[in-house]
């Protein structure tokens, strides 16, 4: 331990380590009044880590138990630079990034952004260095590697302190290659769903000089693990309108109360999942002390990947790189002779005159190539010979009206752009189509197109510069909140700001249009509508040709309804026919006869039982079932979805009251006509085991019980209903009714929904009918 070093700040102990040796294994152990910390850093030497020169993989795995910062040690970030911008007289450190290719960085865009110019700055301004610990770029380190930036990449959305900082993400495109090794290797990112959700959000790490340890800023690198938070704690937390513009819709936070450096910007905020670090963040502008925010590059991935593919191809290129990404030999460029598909090795822009073979100018003019299909018309033209195409050579004094294709239009409004070649340029300028932003449409939002004040088509392409007002159905929510603006625009680049947000119903919530009084044995009467998620399921008896109540049901989709699988086997244990099943939603009588204002009913197109469910066989284990409906229901105050608890957030706790709606016996041994209500409390499996040993056989792992209340509960007719409990005043279902104690009115048992997630969810997903 002699050879380490320790520092104190609060109450934090910070601990700093002597420079990596070949095997180095260290271990300390210390403990505070308020907490105890654990460090502990280990190597992977040799050729057992020149074979690991994969993304993601550091030379130290190194873990803490605090949030804090230390020092750090070549080799333990490896993908970390130091990005520099030429001062005059030397290159000054301005920001920081992560390498994430052999001749890619990935940075924010207000590093490398002109913010009066509104467009990227020079990249011949710009150097990188990686494997670097000493901030200054004068001063030398043994395992440093330095290149100039080649190309500078912003996300076309990017518009600095204007928009808040959102979309602030680039890409540096460097002139030669990194060489991996152990202390230069790329960091991950997480292309994959399914890595993404085992990633522990409580924690993140970051990289770079300007963060604070002791209340000053350090020349060396340092490492800091931070606290994370996601935007809904972060709005919370930091309630002043100066912060709030800055957290939107694709930033989280991460606490820095010690401060950090403007020139922290750009670097990865990285998350480790099986001892490989992804980079999940880059490191915004800095905008507070207390916290800081980070782009969320899980939004960008298309974005990312896009831009890469066009860095590779300009990195493969030793010649002539056209527009349209095809290379072609350097010696090919303004010979007069279009050798790129899109014809840019010829443009006046590149060329200026078009020469000929002998070097003699022509006085002709190229017709560029254009995306979306564009087509030239000579002006004045009697013969059939009018229309030609791009590429074509067009002769001196030749007047041409542009054709704009599909998705792009003249820069004049209201009128073709109309050109002419003088000696081998056009006039007034290159031909050129304006991109127009495609039209929108999504389920269950509605959308207005406004372009300078009138209302235009949102289902036709549209002008630069329209706005988009959206907003979700009624009965409908954002399934992100924060991704939910309720305006975006088209941009100069022929791309909406923002994407359309996905809309979900909503659900759980009580119908507040309940205040009608028309009226579970010892329930009291339900207000009519108030559950709307409650639906009655009718079976069709082939005696009198007539459907008749046999159970309840819960929707959870527009097109799903969650119920009780006894309810919909015959005696032999087989599934009865979905042609014998029809649901109402938004009836408060039980006679399906009895038609209702709100109500709505269907056919049932499949019955959906679990393949492990035997019945009284398996004592009703797994008594869960999903009806898929033969047409989708309309939300509205009397028809709207219960929620399921996805997250397993646990609603209800020891003694909590669940409600339970449904139409069976009252306490004079008879139907009843009129929807009741219930409150129950919810007692623990092992409890229930205890208390009814006699019914212990029923009480299977898949179920809970809930007691009843002076001989109150559910009863035969109520099967199949939902139990729901409350967070937040909204309603989850959490439990199917499946079985009760024969005539004795003491308690009832229940199937637990969230015993059955995984099959639930990929039942909703195979047979939901709109994409949500």
């Amino acid at each position: 331990m002699d050879s380490a070093r320790f520092s104190r700040s609060g109450n934090l102990i910070f601990f700093i380590a002597p420079l990596a040796q070949n095997r180095f294994q260290s271990i300390m152990l210390c403990q505070l009044i308020l907490f105890t910390c654990v460090f502990k850093l280990t190597t992977v030497t040799g050729v057992e880590y020149r074979n690991r020169f994969e993304c993601g993989r550091s030379k130290y795995n190194y873990h803490s138990d605090f949030v804090g910062i230390q020092r750090s040690i070549f080799g333990e970030t490896p993908w970390h630079v130091g990005v520099y911008r030429f001062n005059g007289t030397g290159y000054s450190n301005i920001c920081c990034g992560s390498i994430i290719s052999k001749h890619t960085i990935i940075t924010a865009a207000n590093c490398v952004f002109d913010d009066k110019a509104l467009k990227p700055l020079p990249p011949s301004e710009f150097k990188v260095a990686a494997g670097k610990l000493s901030y200054y770029w004068e001063e030398a380190d043994r395992n440093a590697q330095e290149k100039s930036v080649l190309s500078i990449t912003v996300h076309s959305a990017y518009l600095g302190d204007i928009k808040s900082y959102s979309n602030n993400i680039a890409l540096l495109g460097l002139s030669s290659d990194f060489d991996f090794n152990e202390f230069i290797s790329p960091v991950c990112i997480i292309w994959n769903n399914k890595v993404g959700k085992n990633v522990d959000w409580k924690t993140v790490k970051a990289t770079g000089w300007g963060l604070k340890r002791e209340g000053k800023y350090s020349n060396t690198l340092r490492q800091a693990v931070l606290q994370y938070k996601n935007p809904i704690e972060c709005l919370a937390q930091y309630t002043s309108v100066r912060y709030k513009r800055f957290i939107n819709h694709d930033k989280f936070c991460i606490i820095t109360s010690q401060g950090r450096k403007d020139g922290d910007s750009g670097t990865g905020v990285i998350v480790n999942v099986n001892n490989v670090n992804y980079i999940q963040g880059i490191l915004s502008a800095n905008v507070a002390d207390e916290f800081s925010l980070a782009t969320n590059i899980t939004k960008y991935k298309n974005w990312i990947q896009d831009e890469m593919a066009l860095i590779d191809a300009m990195e493969r290129c030793n010649g002539f790189l056209c527009n349209d990404g095809k290379c072609i030999n350097e010696r090919d460029k303004c010979n007069g002779v279009p050798d790129c598909d899109d014809g840019s090795d010829e443009s006046s822009m590149q060329c200026g005159n078009i020469f000929d073979s002998n070097g003699q100018l022509k006085g002709a003019c190229i017709l560029p190539y254009q995306k979306g299909g564009v087509s030239y018309t000579v002006q004045e033209c009697t013969g059939g010979n009018c229309e030609l195409k791009p590429l074509s050579l067009v002769q001196q004094s030749e007047k041409l009206i542009v054709n704009c294709g599909k998705g792009y239009a003249s820069p004049f409004e209201g009128r073709k752009q109309t050109v002419i070649c003088n000696a081998g340029s056009w006039f007034p300028e290159d031909p050129e189509c304006i991109k127009l932003c495609p039209p929108v449409q999504k389920a269950f939002v509605l959308t207005t197109c406004i372009y300078k004040g009138e209302i235009v088509s949102c289902l036709d392409y549209v002008r630069p510069g329209t706005k988009l007002e959206y907003k979700c159905q009624p009965y409908y929510k954002s399934k992100d909140y924060f991704a939910f603006t309720g305006t975006t625009k088209c941009t100069i680049s022929g791309q909406w700001e923002e994407t359309l947000p996905t809309c979900i119903p909503e659900c759980g919530i009580v119908n507040k249009r309940d205040s009608v009084e028309l009226t579970i044995s010892g329930g009291k009467r339900a207000k009519y509508g108030k559950y709307p998620w409650h639906v009655g399921v009718f079976k069709l008896f082939s005696y009198n040709d007539s459907y008749v109540n046999v159970c309840g049901g819960t929707i959870i989709h527009p097109n799903l309804v969650l119920t009780a699988a006894h309810c919909l086997v015959d005696k032999n244990n087989k599934v009865i026919n979905a042609s014998e099943v029809v649901v109402a939603a938004g009836k408060f009588k039980r006679n399906l006869k009895d038609h209702e204002e709100a109500q709505q009913t269907t056919g049932v197109r499949d019955i959906i039982i679990p393949e492990s469910y035997a019945g009284f066989k398996s004592r009703f284990e797994h008594d869960i079932a999903v009806l898929n409906l033969a047409e989708t229901l309309a939300l509205n105050d009397f028809v709207l979805p219960a929620c399921i608890d996805w997250q397993r957030q646990g609603i209800y706790s020891l003694n909590a009251l669940g409600t339970i709606v449904g139409w069976g016996f009252t306490e004079e041994l008879v139907y009843s006509d009129e929807l009741k209500e219930i409150h129950m409390p919810y007692l623990l499996k092992q409890k229930c085991w205890e208390k009814f040993p006699e019914f212990t056989l029923f009480i299977t792992t898949d179920k809970f019980c809930v007691i009843y209340q002076n001989g109150s509960g559910a009863q035969f007719g109520d099967s199949g209903g939902g139990m729901t409990f409350t967070r937040a005043d909204i309603h989850f279902v959490h439990g199917v009714v499946s079985l009760k104690t024969g005539k004795s009115n003491l308690f009832s048992v229940l199937t637990n929904v969230s015993y059955h997630l995984i099959w639930l969810r990929e039942t909703v997903k195979q047979y939901s009918r709109v994409t949500l």
